[in-house]
């Protein structure tokens, strides 16, 4: 009997003791990040003065709906351990699944991923966990491992197949590609869509100003200018909002050996050095599509409670024990 998914906005809290091997794994769906995490420092504070508080027991009565996913005493014994936050009663701290290091922040995801249902075989969970140093970026990973688990629907028997592969070259590839086109209104109708000779005739350049960016992604080890030119021309995706790639298009290859601009021309490609010159003079700012993860907010609101802890904790450790 498979268990219930874990949704995007549930949040993870695990309550341990005993060095760890007395644990309870809780599902909390009713509330926000940054209020469960207040909540937990709370606790951590209330828990130096008064180690007899049951955690369980201190959270339901915060008004947080809970479900043991996993414990020690045999709940889903069989399933790998994840959390986004860990209240550790010995040391009265909470630890917060953003402060590991990038593999076994990536070990948390795939976890949470597979509580329901093994969507990733063996061969895909290690490499991807292979791959995340390199990638470096939690929110990547985790739009890594969402399309594989997509694209696959099921274990990958036998290793990975080819467009698994691809994937995870693709997410540990550093080079982009931007398009800009022209944009649009009458004023800009005499330089749309003509060619580099056309424009030299006209004493015209390739100016930045008269472009907009249309389009950004990452580009694959195996994409190339015309393989990017005929995407865009064939099989568009879906949101890309521009026009057919045509001449007078600009594409930009940007890797950590710097950017590289490309006019769209009526044969091939010419290389416009000024078109980058002209976005680095004017600080043109670059659009980039961001992924949103739970583990953003993590971080949000570990950023807002971490200074109001210390100071907190600190003046908890001056008090004298309450009279019992």
């Amino acid at each position: 009997m498979s268990n219930t998914p874990i949704k995007n906005d549930d949040i993870i809290v695990m309550l341990s003791a005993s060095m760890g091997t007395d644990f309870t794994i809780e599902k909390i769906s009713n509330s926000a990040h940054k209020n469960v995490l207040a909540v937990l420092e709370e606790l951590s504070l209330l828990n130096m003065v008064d180690n007899e508080i049951n955690p369980q027991e201190y959270l339901a009565n915060k008004g947080f709906q809970m479900e043991t996913i996993i414990s020690s005493d045999g709940t889903n014994e069989d399933k790998e351990i994840f959390y986004d936050y860990n209240f550790d009663v010995d040391i009265d701290q909470v630890i917060l699944a953003t402060d590991f290091p990038i593999k076994k922040q990536t070990e948390f995801l795939i976890n949470r991923l597979s509580f329901s249902q093994e969507i990733l075989s063996h061969e895909e969970k290690t490499a991807i966990i292979k791959a995340s140093e390199k990638i470096n970026d939690i929110s990547r990973i985790q739009k890594l491992i969402d399309d594989i688990a997509i694209e696959g629907n099921g274990i990958t028997h036998g290793g990975i197949d080819g467009q698994i592969k691809e994937m995870i070259e693709q997410a540990t590839n550093d080079r982009t590609f931007d398009i800009y086109q022209i944009k649009p209104g009458d004023q800009y109708r005499e330089i749309r869509f003509e060619n580099s000779d056309y424009l030299k005739l006209m004493g015209k350049g390739v100016d930045p100003e008269n472009y907009e960016l249309v389009y950004s992604d990452r580009l694959s080890h195996k994409m190339d200018l015309e393989a990017i030119f005929s995407k865009f021309n064939i099989n568009r995706p879906d949101d890309f909002k521009g026009h057919s790639l045509s001449v007078s298009d600009i594409i930009v290859v940007n890797s950590k050996e710097g950017a590289k601009a490309h006019f769209v021309d009526s044969f091939g490609f010419k290389e416009v050095p000024e078109f980058v010159r002209g976005i680095e003079k004017g600080n043109k700012p670059r659009e980039e599509t961001k992924r949103l993860s739970i583990l953003d907010a993590i971080k949000e609101a570990k950023a807002k409670s971490i200074e109001k802890n210390k100071s907190s904790k600190k003046q908890a450790k001056t008090q004298e024990p309450y009279e019992r």
